[in-house]
């Protein structure tokens, strides 16, 4: 009996894994502005980090917003959330929990987070009066 070897030669492409979920490292509990804020203004800055490689979707993370997305808005690609309608605590915007959500590029795992916007009162508002006249009262010595 004859016996042949064959050898062959083979490349082998390991394909990473999406194994990782985004993790927000630096969402505060609370952060505080004044009920005069400006529309538009930028309230701050949520970063998530996910370990999976940048190099694929894997690592991507997009930033969305789960609450009182006609108050405030985020730019998907850097999570600067920002003001986009007047406060106003004599309205009862004192305290707004907001839901801070990064979708994983990979799998769209969605993690969520909350940021609570704590509002301060300004004196903006003019006195009233109840009627529009009043009489003299006489005060005697």
């Amino acid at each position: 009996d004859t016996v042949t070897t064959v050898e062959i030669f083979a490349i082998v492409v390991v394909q990473p894994a999406d194994d990782n979920d985004p993790v927000f490292t630096n969402l505060p509990d609370t952060v505080t502005f004044s009920e005069s804020t400006d529309s538009g203004t930028s309230l701050f800055t949520a970063t998530a980090s996910d370990d999976d490689s940048s190099d694929t979707n894997d690592g991507v993370t997009t930033y969305s917003l789960g609450s009182y997305t006609s108050r405030f808005y985020i730019d998907s690609s850097t999570g600067e959330i920002y003001l986009d309608d007047a406060l106003d605590y004599d309205s009862g915007d004192t305290e707004l929990l907001l839901q801070v959500l990064a979708t994983d590029g990979g799998d769209g795992v969605i993690v969520t987070s909350t940021l609570t916007v704590s509002v301060t009162n300004e004196n903006d508002n003019t006195p009233l009066f109840d009627q529009d006249v009043y009489s003299s009262i006489t005060v005697m010595e």
